[in-house]
């Protein structure tokens, strides 16, 4: 059984759910419309069909789920910008999704979107934007699946943030595309998707055994200590003192930590003053995310060898103890808008996480107790036959790198 230790944790975890895909329709009783406008204006929607430019209106295409898509093209001026707004929600909180269309490879297709109006990000699969944080359709799970192939084209969706709602209100969700674009870099709109953020009332999955748990700890500076039930990766808070893949050997398995990129990790720490106690001692997850290893490059990969066929829980840990640029991996360049994290198993989402900053630098993680710790959980199956791959990826909410930092995780078996 597990001790209330790790049971205190899951209040703060934050696991993916299936997506509820919403076809983007104009017009009064539609759901989208021109940003600072209302449904009734057309204004921004050209009634041409065709795939000519058009440098000031979008246009309706008879393609994509419930037969439209909105496209940008243009070859001069910027289009306005489209609200697409979610209503008749239950209170809570909801991961939110857009969903585009991407051409054969010689096209670079994108989409801006993000959930406040004139601050949006660009995304794509294969061109300009953030490619990482696009993933095909076809390996999300949704209540109402839409079409995800139609001719030689891809929907695709990228979950921009999470969104809160009370009182019954709505969700706005905000489009464009990407400005200077020509027609590799067109922009097909087709609608977009929620899901809970915590279904089912956060209970976590059942854990049964737990195998191994790995941490990471800077060993160049005081005030950075190892959680005693953990096994630890040490480095450096010089980044060239690092290397790009870690490999840890615990009993018959072998654990690789490893950026795709092949860019030198960074160790960092929260607590500098050995002398300051952390709560709980060395057994409770303050002491565990005291340090944590990050990269600006977006991207982790876990691969765990040894591992028989089987189910399990997969359960990490995200906190950000500083709120600067520096040193803040999940804030950006900003102090309010936190990365969302995903990980994936087979190319398939398993679960998000969005870390929270304890505030300013300095503060330490000697005032949290375990129920503050951002916690990534999800159960799966594995079939024994090749190496087990998690896949850490950040979406860039804000700033000009992709952060992405973890304190620790750890692999339990499955309870009976």
């Amino acid at each position: 059984m597990l001790s209330a230790l790790w049971t205190a944790a899951f209040g703060a975890s934050m696991v993916h759910g299936d997506i509820t895909y919403l076809d983007a329709v104009e017009g009064s009783s539609g759901n989208t419309f021109a940003t600072g406008g209302s449904p009734a204006d057309f204004s921004w929607l050209n009634p041409d069909t065709t795939s000519t430019a058009d440098d000031d209106q979008w246009k309706k295409r008879p393609y994509g789920n419930g037969g439209t898509v909105f496209q940008a093209l243009h070859s001069g001026n910027t289009m306005p910008e489209l609200t697409t707004r979610i209503s008749g929600l239950s209170d809570g909180s909801y991961d939110v999704w857009v969903f585009f269309w991407d051409g054969p490879d010689s096209n670079q297709w994108t989409i801006s979107a993000g959930l406040t109006p004139g601050s949006l990000t660009t995304y794509s699969f294969d061109g300009p934007g953030d490619s990482s944080a696009a993933v095909a359709a076809s390996t999300l799970t949704f209540n109402n699946p839409p079409m995800v192939t139609e001719d030689v084209r891809t929907l695709y969706g990228v979950k921009v943030g999470q969104a809160s709602v009370a009182g019954g209100n709505a969700i706005e969700l905000h489009v464009d595309n990407l400005v200077g674009g020509g027609s590799a870099t067109r922009t097909w709109y087709d609608g977009v998707g929620y899901g809970p953020a915590n279904p089912g009332g956060g209970d976590p999955p059942d854990e049964g055994l737990r195998l191994f748990g790995v941490e990471f700890n800077r060993d160049d500076a005081l005030g950075s200590p190892s959680q005693s039930q953990f096994r630890v990766v040490s480095g450096s808070t010089t980044q060239n003192g690092n290397a790009a893949s870690y490999v840890k050997t615990i009993g018959p398995r072998q654990v690789t930590i490893s950026q795709p990129g092949a860019v030198d990790f960074e160790f960092r720490g929260a607590n500098g003053d050995a002398s300051r106690a952390i709560p709980g001692g060395d057994t409770s997850l303050s002491f565990l995310v005291a340090d944590f290893i990050a990269t600006r490059e977006g991207a982790i990969n876990l691969e765990i060898t040894g591992l028989p066929a089987g189910d399990y829980v997969f359960r990490s840990y995200h906190l950000d103890p500083f709120t600067g640029s520096a040193l803040g991996f999940a804030q950006g360049l900003t102090t309010t808008t936190p990365n969302t994290i995903e990980a994936r198993t087979g190319g398939v989402m398993r679960g998000s996480v969005q870390p929270t900053a304890l505030g300013s630098a300095g503060l330490n993680t000697t005032f949290i107790n375990d129920s503050q710790v951002p916690t990534l959980i999800f159960p799966f199956t594995h079939d024994g036959s090749s190496p087990l791959v998690v896949e850490l990826r950040s979406t860039k909410s804000n700033g000009s790198e992709n952060f992405l930092l973890l304190n620790g995780f750890e692999l339990f078996e499955a309870a009976p």
